[in-house]
């Protein structure tokens, strides 16, 4: 394989978050040679798809001097360069690459956003992206501080909590026994992952909530969500062979499903709460009303407590933040800011005259505060930190 092309390869495993250990030792030694095998035609076949939506919107030799320009500010050689760690390799790797595939629709007109040089945001400090931290309750009251380090088995009665890579795992090892709850919260710049009792798998996004008991009967399955949580419903059945149903309580919306994949997000600060299926059959419900989706259909609920079915919406977009992914579809600067604040544990303030912009593309989570937002200003808007607030200026 030519290494230009071995280039592209990694490079949009990369982006896509799908490079393994020995992709990524690959990429970190070819970051250390020449880079000048990858063409601006090679980095622009790194939007896919993505580059086709805007064929007849933007300007090819433009584009292909931004390219350029990213790859030479880009690449790493050894012969001008002291050896770099492959930590730092990578991560600005991960930066140009995201820079690279992130566009922006802002005041009618497109652009291709490319990296701004070394010009740093104002704000001297460097703010990290969430990780995976929450906060266990138990059921007599104590809390347990949860993160990605470490192995655990914690004892609450009859059931053995597993705490291992990041993930909590239930063992109910007597069937009938009390039902006591937990309750899962992350906090701003947090995630986790939860196996239930019955085997359903939950990932919680930043500033949620799951409240669930530590064994479930034999006639209902219900949990209570707040914020935004990915579902994988374990199907079970009762000795009669007759399903045994797995409710989400959002407030008085009621999500009800019998084995199927969905994601839920409903923050206190979003107009409405949004329930989007991947998989199988579920019925959302608020009050009397209720309407049953279908794969690919998303419902929201608004406080009007109408219930709107979207009959096709992109599920890797709703689904992004799981994959550890900012991804934007036509998303408005104020939804987008929303996503950055739950996720970087930051206040977002808005000076006069900003802007009305909409961004388009995609960019890792795990880019600190301060490259992400270099990112977006390429759409015409501009960011001051100061401390852990974000300043939306015009200039």
């Amino acid at each position: 394989m030519e290494q230009s092309t071995r280039l592209h390869f990694l490079l949009e495993k990369l982006v896509e978050g799908n490079a393994g250990e020995e992709e990524l030792a690959e990429l970190s030694d070819l970051a250390g040679q020449d880079a000048s095998g990858i063409t601006p035609e090679v980095l622009e076949g790194l939007a896919g798809p993505d580059l086709a939506y805007f064929s007849a919107k933007y300007d090819r030799e433009k584009w292909m001097s931004v390219a350029g320009k990213i790859l030479a500010s880009d690449k790493l050689s050894t012969r001008e360069q002291p050896l770099v760690p492959r930590t730092r390799i990578l991560r600005r790797l991960r930066w140009a690459a995201a820079a690279a595939m992130l566009a922006a629709v802002a005041l009618g007109g497109y652009w291709w956003l490319q990296p701004s040089g070394n010009q740093p945001i104002a704000g001297n400090r460097e703010i990290l992206p969430g990780s995976n931290k929450a906060l266990l309750t138990l059921g007599d009251g104590s809390v347990i501080p949860l993160d990605s380090t470490g192995n655990q088995v914690i004892r609450q009665g009859k059931t053995a909590i597993y705490r291992q890579n990041g993930r909590l795992q239930y063992d109910a090892a007597a069937a009938g026994q009390e039902h006591v709850y937990n309750t899962l919260a992350t906090p701003r710049g947090g995630q986790y992952q939860v196996m239930l009792p019955d085997g359903s798998k939950v990932w919680l996004n930043a500033a949620s909530t799951l409240r669930y008991p530590t064994s479930f009967s034999d006639t209902a399955r219900l949990v209570e969500l707040t914020g935004e949580g990915y579902f994988e419903i374990q199907a079970l059945a009762r000795a009669s062979k007759t399903r045994i149903p797995f409710r989400v309580k959002v407030g008085d919306m009621v999500v009800e499903v019998l084995g199927t994949h969905f994601n839920i997000m409903a923050y206190s600060d979003e107009q409405a709460a949004r329930t989007t299926l991947l998989e199988g059959s579920v019925r959302v419900s608020q009050h009397n009303a209720g309407q049953t989706l279908r794969p690919g259909e998303q419902a929201i609920v608004t406080s009007s407590q109408n219930i709107h079915v979207i009959k096709e919406v992109d599920v890797s977009e709703v689904t992004a933040w799981k994959n550890g992914i900012f991804q934007f579809n036509r998303t408005g600067l104020r939804a987008a800011m929303r996503q950055l604040a739950r996720w970087y544990d930051v206040e977002v303030v808005y000076e006069s005259n900003v802007p009305d912009v909409e961004f388009y593309g995609k960019m890792q989570r795990e880019l600190n505060l301060q490259e992400a937002l270099r990112i977006l200003e390429k759409s015409g808007v501009h960011f001051r930190v100061e401390g852990r607030k974000i300043i939306v200026t015009s200039n």
